[in-house]
């Protein structure tokens, strides 16, 4: 069913504020018209025997589809609960005027074409039936069962009200409805004056009726009764000449003059009691409006049948003169062409042997008019000797087969000139099906079969030349592109024979990837509109392997210069190609792999330096925070340790780039893990993002820093965020590969897990993705990301023995997949919390070691406010001494570089042999030595927080000698 307005709706917040301006404009009007009927009730004040308002839920149903039935139901409802009734029975009552329209529309439209239902008689018919049918059975029904239960109404009345509801329903169904409906598909383009004065016309006919047969104005008597019947004349006029919809205007009009006399108790319906007058009233009114109705609809579809034959005829009559004159034209046309096209006709009576011949044909022969006698016999012997009797056998077989003919012959003209002629016969027989009469057309093919033998010589040369070259595919190709022509060296390339490609488009031996279709028409529009076209690209062989070609085509033109075909050269260059490519993948590798170890002596050479720089910060705005109590003060210190924080995230992603961060590896069931990483990446979203997270089921276990690969992935899902201003999804996926040297991974080779995180953002030029690994390289605004995110991911990947690769297109999003190494060690389990502080101060002697005086400072107020003595030491040798006399030291903390000959590591080693009951805890903040720990000492990072520094004291304490917290040092 149709849906009004008539046009496609409108998305969005317009298509709702259109729906809802409709939902109370139906609402609205339905309220009043209920309103009215109401006042007209006479029986029950619920029960009207007028009910326009059953038409107008009709129509909106027809008009606006189903979903208009809440502004039908809360319409009712308020109508009657205003006039009458609990709410209870308002809203049964209106659930069953509800259920009116809708069924009626339902099956109106499902039935009866719907809005179009007025269109001819038969779907007239079927809308009447539906209208007393069931849709007003269901109101009439519904009404009047609520009344009587309610006890709204006796049940003695149960009868009189429901065929007053019933009957005022049907009537307002059968009258409102084709009005609105046939007015609202009104072509109003077309409402010009003329349409206009008729309709006044037919409304000024319908007023006059209406006055003088039921106006309650003039003098009631016995003799104006009778005038009612008058309504017809209106009706059948407005049926016969104007159509439906003013048919179904003028019953409308003629039935509300009728209630109006009806009300006044004057008209011929105002004799009895106001009920009874009503329901005498529609029953007219049906029984005239009705056949009206469908009259007016028989009519217009035969006045749409009259006007669909009358242009036929015309268009017929057109035809006709059109083709008349085509044909005198072709006639002329016909003796002009047979001139140019050196074509002659030619006619022979059988039965009185006498032969017509055209004044072209006498040309051909060499013959002046009046040369020919016009006898078969004379015919035939202008023909060849050699080919006679082929002509009459030909000629023969025609005749009596009573089929056409055709043959070539060779005939001598009367100076000796031999010509080539192309003979076509018809025979034409008679009732009896005897041959009387043949029509036929000779053409002079002479020249034509010289060209013909002159390029049958020159194509035998060409394909000599052809099959001797071997080494190159040189074949001819037609002007649509198909192949004509195949040498041996093409069948040797491409591995067809002559017989399986010639009459194939040469489009066969592209890949669908490089798209066949669109390069094959390109190469030939460039070829012909320029001469040559030219390229290198990948061809498919016919056993489906690849080669890389060197192909150029050239056009072919005759000598007018029409293009006529195309000659097409094909070379293998696929050796020189891979060459090329090797060794331009090789320059570019190289310069890659230079200028990002490069950045990465750099960047790690200033994460170093700055981390002893943040320690001092860090270290001693702890000490103050311990010391200060005033809010503003401690409000000042937290932003200090903030930045301080933000800074060690920053050199984490700069060490993490040069690969010289120092990793704390754990096996990881990434499936098992997934729930962290998604309460982890959340925090970095917004609500219109959505995360999606696809871990393959038995995905294999990976040994990775936890806390740099979280980093990793909230670097990505930041980027990704950033990247879908406007919401989008993005999906989280680990799946087990294996690889191999070549693959998008690069030189990357074995047992991998792809963990990938995949965006439907905006997506990256290839000038961007060329850049996307390079430090401080960042495409936002100033002050909004520090080009380090996806420098920390290359770095963290390939120091895990993995590898980074991105994809990404304009508006296509992005796919950043990090690959790490299978591992074939166990699943890691978490060692647990260190053992709590119970809120001592710690008790025994630390022997620090650091050659940085202002980190030396910071570290040792940290430990003294842990409770330890300090002895400092500016390197290894001091820190030796130390020991050597004696000093009762419980724990040995050391910075890994350090000046002079032993470092932190090497310190570390000689007291573990020296005196192996002190524990040892070593410190940096980057250091390619401190990757030779290999386990075998405990590192803290700098900067370290205070908690940090007491775990990590904690644990070297619980694991060294069995010391713990709050006991002395022997």
């Amino acid at each position: 069913m149709e849906k009004f307005p008539t046009k496609a709706p409108a998305s969005g917040w317009r298509a709702r504020v259109r729906y809802l301006a409709t939902m109370l404009a139906v609402g609205l009007a339905y309220f009043v018209l209920a309103k009215l009927g109401l006042r007209l009730a006479s029986i029950n004040p619920s029960a009207s025997p007028i009910w326009p308002p059953t038409g107008l839920a009709l129509a909106a149903v027809l008009l606006g589809g189903l979903r208009v039935w809440p502004a039908i139901f809360v319409a009712a409802f308020a109508a009657n609960a205003t006039t009458a009734g609990t709410l209870t029975t308002s809203a049964l009552i209106a659930l069953g005027n509800t259920l009116e329209g809708v069924v009626g529309g339902y099956l109106i439209g499902q039935w009866s074409g719907g809005r179009d239902t007025f269109a001819n008689p038969l779907r007239v018919a079927k809308f009447a039936l539906v209208s007393v049918g069931p849709a007003t059975v269901i109101s009439a029904s519904i009404g009047a069962v609520t009344l009587s239960m309610a006890g709204l109404a006796e049940w003695t009345n149960f009868t009189p009200i429901w065929v007053t509801w019933w009957l005022g329903d049907a009537a307002g169904a059968l009258v409102v409805t084709p009005v609105i409906v046939l007015w609202a598909q009104t072509d109003w383009r077309a409402f010009n004056l003329r349409e206009l004065r008729a309709v006044a016309a037919v409304l000024a006919f319908v007023v006059a009726v209406g006055l003088v047969a039921f106006s309650p104005l003039l003098p009631r008597s016995e003799y104006t009764s009778p005038l009612g019947f008058l309504a017809i004349l209106p009706l059948i006029w407005a049926a016969l000449r104007r159509g439906p919809r003013d048919t179904a205007t003028v019953g409308l009009l003629l039935t509300s003059f009728a209630v109006w006399s009806t009300i006044e108790h004057a008209g011929p319906f105002g004799d009895i009691g106001l009920n009874e007058s009503f329901l005498l009233l529609l029953t007219f009114m049906i029984s005239v409006s009705v056949p009206s109705l469908a009259l007016s609809a028989d009519v217009a579809v035969r006045q749409r049948t009259e006007g669909s034959l009358l242009r036929t005829q015309a268009e017929l009559d057109q035809r006709v003169k059109e083709r008349t004159a085509a044909l005198a034209d072709a006639n002329i046309h016909l003796t002009e062409a047979q001139r140019l096209a050196n074509l002659g006709s030619w006619s022979w009576d059988v039965v009185q042997n006498s032969v017509l011949w055209s004044d072209q044909l006498l040309d051909i022969y060499g013959l002046r008019p009046g040369q020919f006698k016009g006898t078969l016999q004379e015919f035939i012997g202008f023909i060849h000797p050699e080919d006679r009797a082929q002509v009459h056998a030909s000629i023969g077989a025609a005749l009596k087969s009573g089929k056409s003919f055709s043959h070539e012959e060779r005939i001598v003209r009367p100076d000796g000139g031999i010509r080539q002629l192309h003979s076509v016969g018809e025979v034409i027989r008679n009732e009896d099906g005897t041959a009387v009469r043949m029509l036929g057309i000779c053409l002079d093919v002479t020249e034509r079969k010289l060209a013909e033998r002159a390029l049958q010589d020159s194509e035998q040369s060409y394909r000599l030349l052809l099959r001797g070259a071997r080494d190159y595919a040189i074949y001819m190709l037609d002007v649509q592109g198909r192949v004509r022509s195949w040498n041996d060296g093409a069948q040797r390339l491409q591995g067809y024979t002559a017989d399986e490609i010639v009459g194939q488009h040469f489009r066969i031996f592209l890949p669908d990837e490089v798209g066949a279709g669109h390069m094959a028409d390109e190469a030939l529009v460039t070829a012909a509109r320029e001469g040559q076209f030219e390229s290198e690209t990948w061809l498919v062989r016919k056993d489906g392997s690849r080669f890389y070609a060197s192909v150029v085509m050239d056009a072919i033109r005759n000598d007018v210069g029409e293009l006529i075909g195309f000659a097409k050269l094909t070379r293998d260059v696929t050796t020189q190609h891979e060459a090329q490519l090797a060794l331009e993948l090789a320059r570019e590798q190289l310069a890659q792999a230079q200028k990002m170890e490069a950045l990465g002596q750099l960047t790690g050479g200033i994460a170093h330096d700055f981390n002893n720089l943040l320690m001092i910060v860090s270290g001693y705005a702890q000490i103050l925070q311990r010391r200060l109590s005033e809010a503003k003060d401690m409000q000042a210190l937290e932003a200090i340790r903030a930045a301080a924080n933000r800074g060690e995230k920053l050199t984490r992603q700069l060490l993490a780039f040069s690969r010289r961060q120092q990793l704390m590896p754990v096996v990881v069931d990434l499936r098992q893990h997934v729930d962290t990483v998604r309460d982890m990446l959340a925090p970095s979203l917004r609500g219109n993002i959505e995360l999606v997270c696809d871990i393959e089921d038995k995905i294999w276990p990976v040994e990775v820093d936890l806390g740099e690969l979280e980093l990793a992935l909230v670097n990505i899902a930041v980027n990704a965020r950033d990247a879908m201003p406007d919401g989008g999804t993005i999906t989280l996926t680990a799946r087990n590969v294996v690889l191999k040297p070549g693959s998008a991974a690069g030189a990357l080779e074995g047992e991998f897990v792809a963990l990938a995180i995949i965006d439907t953002g905006g997506g990256m030029s290839p000038e961007v993705l060329q850049r996307v690994f390079e430090p401080f390289f960042t495409t936002k605004p100033v002050g909004k990301g520090t080009g380090l995110g996806l420098s920390q991911v290359h770095g963290f990947a390939n120091q895990s023995g993995g590898a980074v690769t991105l994809s990404s297109e304009p508006d296509r999003g992005t796919a950043v997949t990090i690959y790490l190494p299978r591992s074939a060690n166990a699943t890691s389990t978490d060692a647990g919390e260190a053992a709590a502080s119970n809120g001592e101060l710690a008790q025994g002697t630390v022997l620090v070691v650091e050659d940085s005086r202002d980190v030396a400072e910071v570290t040792s107020s940290l430990l003294e406010q842990l409770g330890y003595r300090v002895v400092r030491a500016e390197n290894a040798a001091e820190a030796l001494r130390h020991l050597q006399q004696g000093i009762g030291v419980d724990l040995l903390f050391s910075d890994i570089i350090m000046p002079g000959a032993i470092n932190g590591i090497g310190l570390a080693q000689i007291c573990q042999e020296r005196f192996p009951d002190i524990p040892v805890l070593l410190t940096s903040g980057f250091s390619d030595a401190a990757l030779a720990v290999d386990g075998r000492f405990d590192i803290l990072r700098k900067p370290f927080e205070l908690a940090a520094l007491e775990h990590a004291i904690d644990v070297v304490l619980n694991n060294g000698n069995g010391r713990r917290r709050g006991t002395q040092a022997s």
